[in-house]
């Protein structure tokens, strides 16, 4: 079971940094001079540290407030209780020796702490060595000594033996806390010096003074019995890797229980025998009935508390499966998207290789010089239409990847719906065409207008058309529909072809999700043509359904889109298809481009069309043509060694001669960002690759106009 989901002490509450690391990572101290120990932390260690740091302070300020009490002729500071049994001078300073060994070694320096923890062991076998000698070594009024405060010691000054023989446990424990093989005895120890001081408290509490008062067996001052638990706790708190601290530490059931149980147990014990023999002293009843009274209430108090504890495990329990399925969920997804990814994978190989077939062949037509008009013209044909098809390829896989990472950008205008929609008929109308369907499109009247990006939105309707002619048979009868309501307008796309899978239907958004594999395959796709439609479509505040009866009974898939305040007004209209400018007269071209083909190909493609074209490789060649050549036109890759084409721009600006250059990027990158990091680097146009030759033709014919535009 995952320790993590249980409901637990606060010590388990931590920041999850600090819990990876001690759950994974061996921890070794940090005092380069102490032994190496390598130990791994379970959950929660750091808090118990924290503790431990805690409870060492708190005996050290107790001690420290007894030296004051000897030192400033003030018993009640050496004597908590009042009883006359007071905290030697000597257990004071040892305790404060202790207490600082501890939060020397809390934060790992392991062997100061172990030097300290001998000065305490010393101290406490000496005392221990004269109680069973009889010897004096003059050690006990060393420091300090007064005439008070010595009821129940058996010489002056001189600790008792409980207290001597819990500071040399206490000393040797916290020596050992040094070396990884005795971390195990230093555990042994605290507990022995916090057995040795609950014995004594409980007498303290309970009023049973032969438990702290006895010369030569018993006798320990309240402050003193009190301060040896709280280091002998610290001492276990700072092992948390062994028992008792791993299992209570730990997330089973069995830490569980610990934490949950115990805490409450023992605490009721104390109170309710401490009420019962405050009872019978008032003799508000007798001692039998007293103890048959404390007997049904500590089992009471058994009940609750198993009770309570069996709660907590039952409820970590449901947790620790609930993360399980969720877990098993998680892996199963993981699974299902690693393999989308492969079948992508191949898929994206599929249709990558599909149109370059083709393009080779073709290639290999133009080649033979004997080739007649009709075959080159039907090879120029193809290739036109293979190129189409892979810059769509790639257009749709960028335009995914933007969206996912949260880089796409929306150029939201006020467009007539009228518009976009024939924008994306115009698209699709070659497949139309070579699919033999027919193509009914039914608007409405009056006009609609649309806060929207036209050219994402006309992708959107040809995404859905263009799923449409593939899959519909030949002969397929295709629709486009709109209809509107008061706060939104629907446009739907129907066709007559292969259906969706019911099954399949809540996941057709998803990337990478296709229908038949093999009919996919046969009609081109790579799946993530309708993931863009969802996106495109809920950037744009809207929502998109897909319906179908199943297999063979076609398909239809409606866009709702928000209609905006005042959309009866008068709109801008969308995006034009682009003709090429005709008549752009001779111009001076300089072609940068490290790709030594690009630049080849479209300088002689310049060149047909009458103009003086030279090219170059990189930056720092185009820098040292341009003052020579005097280029009317710069196209200028951005991507480039030595000198990129944001570079080369400044520099060309910055010449009085180029003042007059339209210089226009060539990059693979075209968002909008993109666009303003371009137009603010002096750039007056940005063209995306590969480069539509009609937007050179128009650039070309546009080079008196001084304006800054984007193509």
């Amino acid at each position: 079971m995952p320790g993590g989901a249980t409901r637990v002490a606060p010590f388990e509450r931590e920041a999850s940094g600090e819990r990876l690391a001690e759950r994974e990572s061996p921890r070794r101290v940090n005092d380069p001079s102490a032994p190496s120990i390598p130990v791994t932390l379970p959950t929660g260690a750091s808090s118990v540290r924290r503790l431990a740091r805690a409870l060492a302070a708190f005996a050290l300020v107790g001690a420290a407030a007894t030296l004051a009490g000897w030192f400033l002729d003030f018993s009640r500071l050496t004597d908590w209780d009042g009883r006359g049994v007071s905290q030697m001078p000597n257990t004071a300073i040892s305790i404060v020796v202790g207490a600082v060994a501890l939060l020397v070694a809390s934060v790992e320096w392991h062997r100061v702490a172990a030097v300290l923890g001998g000065v305490v062991a010393l101290v406490g076998a000496a005392t221990l060595l004269q109680h069973a000698t009889g010897l004096d070594f003059g050690i006990d009024r060393l420091v300090v000594y007064r005439e008070w405060g010595q009821l129940g010691t058996t010489a002056p000054g001189r600790m008792g033996l409980p207290g001597s023989t819990s500071l040399t446990l206490l000393g040797l424990s916290i020596a050992m806390l040094a070396f990884p093989r005795g971390r195990g005895l230093a555990v042994l120890g605290g507990s022995a010096t916090i057995a040795i001081a609950l014995l004594s408290l409980v007498g303290l509490v309970f009023g049973a003074d032969r438990l702290y008062t006895i010369p030569q067996l018993t006798t320990i001052a309240l402050q003193t019995s009190t301060m040896l638990l709280a280091l002998g706790a610290a001492i276990v708190c700072l092992v948390p890797e062994r028992q008792p601290m791993r299992t209570l530490l730990e997330g089973s059931a069995a830490g569980l229980l610990l934490r949950s149980a115990w805490p409450l147990l023992a605490l009721l014990t104390v109170v309710l025998g401490w009420l019962e023999i405050r009872a019978v002293q008032y003799q508000l009843f007798d001692p039998a009935f007293g103890t048959a009274l404390l007997v049904l209430l500590l089992l009471g108090a058994f009940t609750f508390a198993l009770w309570w504890a069996s709660d907590s495990i039952a409820q970590h329990e449901r947790v620790a499966h609930a993360s399980q399925r969720e877990l098993e969920r998680l892996a199963d997804d993981l699974r299902v998207a690693d393999r989308r990814k492969d079948e992508f994978l191949a898929t994206l190989a599929h249709e990558l290789r599909n149109p370059l077939a083709p393009i080779r062949t073709s290639v290999e037509l133009l080649k033979r010089g004997g080739a007649s008009a009709s075959v080159a013209a039907h090879a120029h044909a193809t290739i036109e239409r293979q190129v189409a098809h892979l810059v769509r390829l790639i257009d749709d896989l960028l335009d995914v990847s933007r969206i996912t990472r949260d880089r796409f950008e929306l150029a939201r205008e006020r467009v007539e719906l009228a518009g976009v929609v024939r924008h994306a008929v115009e698209t699709v109308a070659p497949l139309v065409a070579d699919g033999g369907h027919s193509l009914e499109v039914a608007l409405p009247p009056e006009p609609i207008v649309l806060d929207a990006d036209p050219v994402r939105l006309a992708q959107v309707f040809a995404n859905l058309l263009s799923n449409a002619c593939r899959y519909s048979e030949r002969g397929g009868r295709i629709a486009l529909s709109v209809e509107r309501d008061a706060r939104h307008v629907a446009v739907t796309v129907r066709d007559s072809g292969i259906g969706i899978r019911l099954e399949l239907l809540p996941r057709i958004f998803d990337m990478f999700v296709q229908g038949d594999r093999r009919l996919e395959r046969s009609r081109g796709g790579l799946g993530i043509g309708l993931t863009l439609v969802k996106r495109l479509v809920q950037m744009h505040g809207g929502s998109v359904e897909a319906k179908s009866d199943g297999p063979g009974k076609g398909s239809a898939f409606t866009v709702r889109l928000p209609l905006p305040a005042g959309a009866a007004a008068a709109t801008t209209a969308p995006p034009p298809s682009r003709a090429a400018s005709q008549g752009a007269g001779a111009h001076r071209v300089l072609v940068v481009d490290d790709n030594a083909d690009a630049a080849a190909s479209l300088a002689l493609l310049l060149e047909l069309g009458g103009h003086d074209v030279r090219t170059a490789a990189d930056g720092a060649e185009a820098l040292a043509i341009a003052p020579a050549f005097r280029p009317e036109l710069v196209l200028l890759d951005l991507g480039m060694p030595r000198v990129s084409g944001f570079e080369v721009c400044r520099a060309l600006r910055a010449e009085p001669w180029a003042k007059g250059v339209r210089i226009v990027a060539v990059t693979g990158l075209g968002q909008a960002g993109d666009r303003r990091a371009t137009a603010d680097a002096g750039f007056d146009a940005h063209l995306v690759k590969p480069v539509d030759h009609a937007d050179v033709l128009a650039l070309l014919a546009d080079l008196p106009r001084r304006n800054v535009a984007t193509a």
